[in-house]
């Protein structure tokens, strides 16, 4: 959720030349629960993984502990963007990885 906060100027923006047209959240039915009232309004759609799954495969913070549960999420985006101005989402992409905030969001990306 933390996430969402921090993205949220960059995605205001995404959404006055595009249009969110699927969100997906793919993670463990626990996990999963925490979003569906905050994604709610954008229509997320939720796909839980198995039980036992493992959904990182990057390099973890050396001060993370390996969890006995993985609790990782993926949040996957798409987005139509209106004729002409593809140039211009793409420029907001700086803005938007400039406002994730992983170690605040105690989060890899």
């Amino acid at each position: 959720l933390k996430h969402l906060q921090n993205v949220d100027g960059p995605l205001k923006s995404a959404l006055k030349i595009g249009k969110l047209v699927r969100l997906e959240a793919h993670g463990p039915a626990a996990e999963l629960e925490k979003l569906r009232g905050p994604l709610q309004e954008l229509d997320c759609k939720f796909y839980i993984i198995d039980e036992g799954s493992k959904l990182y495969a990057a390099k973890v913070p050396k001060n993370w502990t390996s969890p006995s549960t993985d609790k990782s999420m993926i949040l996957r985006s798409r987005f139509k963007v209106r004729q002409g101005k593809m140039d211009e989402f793409k420029g907001m992409f700086k803005e938007f990885y400039l406002d994730m905030k992983p170690d605040a969001e105690g989060t890899l990306h």
